[in-house]
């Protein structure tokens, strides 16, 4: 297989919504909307059929799930800016025995078999080196072709993924 090079340069709105991506896929951040959910049901349910029901918890609720995505925003935001090698230009290049990752001020290569694994979404092309940190690239820059190629090395080197 050739090398395949892919270039790219995340802007500090993407780098903001990756971080919403990687948040939202932890489970435990679902069961806690879900929970928080259930309980503005509940208290919307008794607030409209006891006119005597009235419980300020609800406003807790909604602040502490909006407290959290500002949270989140800042936290994302102050990462991006101190960071300058995530702003600089980054070139991924995929080949059969390893991936590696190019910026203007670093070079940095990993073999397949330390890639914890690889989710593709709707916008990005996510490869974890472990559970908690992960290279994110734009899936606009991957073709077919690419993503041919990176199913077949994730099959051979047996990384879990969903391509």
């Amino acid at each position: 297989m050739p090398e395949i090079n892919i270039k790219t340069k995340i802007k500090q709105n993407e780098f903001i919504k990756v971080n919403y991506l990687l948040l939202w896929m932890k489970p435990i951040v679902k069961v806690f909307a879900v929970f928080c959910l259930l309980l503005v049901t509940y208290d919307t349910y008794y607030s409209i059929y006891d006119p005597y029901f009235y419980d300020r918890s609800m406003w807790l609720y909604f602040g502490m799930i909006a407290f959290w995505m500002v949270m989140i925003w800042f936290v994302a935001r102050r990462n991006f800016r101190s960071n300058k090698r995530i702003q600089e230009q980054l070139t991924y290049t995929i080949e059969d025995d390893k991936f590696s990752v190019t910026g203007e001020s670093f070079k940095s290569e990993m073999t397949w078999n330390k890639v914890y694994k690889i989710i593709k979404t709707k916008k990005w092309l996510l490869v974890f080196q472990s559970r908690q940190s992960a290279n994110f690239i734009d899936i606009h820059h991957c073709d077919n072709a690419t993503m041919e190629a990176l199913n077949s090395i994730c099959h051979r080197h047996q990384i879990k993924n969903n391509l």
